[in-house]
């Protein structure tokens, strides 16, 4: 993908459109264009809008450094853009770049170009060891998810429960992380909320076909003296990156799952980790 074809868009001093930026005369609406985080992972699957435009409006000398994962449900043509002082600069060839309904493609932005990867054939991973222990593996999009629960924590009544210390620890590595709130979006509207929940135990009595493979269950927390909400709910905590990147908790019930349950420093908790494609 070509450079910026000007002056880098990050020394504009917000003059009159020079240097091959342009002004359109309104605002950037969600109905034509996506903002995207700047120097973060965002994922957008199953778009079906052509053209599929990005922006970012990164601080006066903020470099972008980002990857957009996308799946896209139509022909469609990218073009990716910064917005400066008013005015939309677009990143790359000018027309975009196109890609193919039904692939997963990575959008690498850095600095002031991006290239674009279709990573559809990429070799589909089954299964994986991650501190010695064997998970399945499925695969959502440009995701990778472990289909159970993360082993390894601190034991109680069978089930590995993770503190907040190991989590901010990275305990995971290797590319495995906990997902962000978009990527658990992503991961339920994949599936029906029935076929993510698991056959037996807990969710026996509350439909859950696991379909997905994903056997989700409802082992509650460690409050640091019992087990709570066992029989309730499975939570599990993610980056909420809709709110600056902060450490929370998601819950799964029986017919509905909320986010925002709060991340106690003296509790543990289950994990499901994700991987990109």
């Amino acid at each position: 993908m070509g450079i910026y074809n000007g002056p880098s868009i990050y020394n504009q001093g917000g003059g009159g459109g020079g240097g091959g930026g342009y002004h359109d005369g309104g605002q950037i609406v969600d109905g034509d264009f996506m903002k995207v985080e700047n120097n973060a992972v965002s994922s957008y699957d199953n778009t079906s809008r052509d053209p599929i435009n990005f922006y970012f409006e990164p601080a006066d000398g903020e470099v972008i450094n980002s990857i957009i994962e996308l799946t896209t449900s139509v022909n469609a043509t990218i073009n990716v853009y910064v917005v400066k002082n008013g005015f939309y600069y677009l990143l790359g060839n000018v027309g975009g770049d196109t890609v193919t309904a039904g692939n997963d493609y990575k959008v690498n932005i850095t600095g002031d170009s991006y290239a674009i990867e279709n990573v559809s054939n990429s070799p589909t991973l089954e299964m994986v060891t991650i501190e010695g222990n064997v998970y399945g593996v499925l695969k959502v999009g440009s995701k990778y998810w472990i289909k159970e629960n993360l082993k390894g924590g601190t034991d109680h009544s069978g089930m590995s429960y993770f503190s907040r210390a190991e989590v901010e620890n990275n305990y995971m590595g290797a590319g495995w992380r906990i997902p962000t709130k978009t990527e658990l979006d992503n991961l339920r509207t994949s599936y029906s909320y029935k076929d993510l929940l698991g056959s037996d135990h807990w969710y026996a009595g509350w439909g859950g076909t696991n379909a997905s493979g994903m056997d989700i269950e409802a082992y509650g927390y460690w409050s640091g003296s019992s087990i709570s909400r066992n029989n309730e709910a499975a939570l599990f905590p993610y980056i909420d990156n809709e709110y600056g990147n902060t450490l929370n908790c998601m819950s799964f019930g029986k017919d509905s799952v909320s986010y925002g349950e709060g991340f106690q420093p003296v509790c543990s908790y289950t994990l499901r980790l994700v991987h990109d494609v």
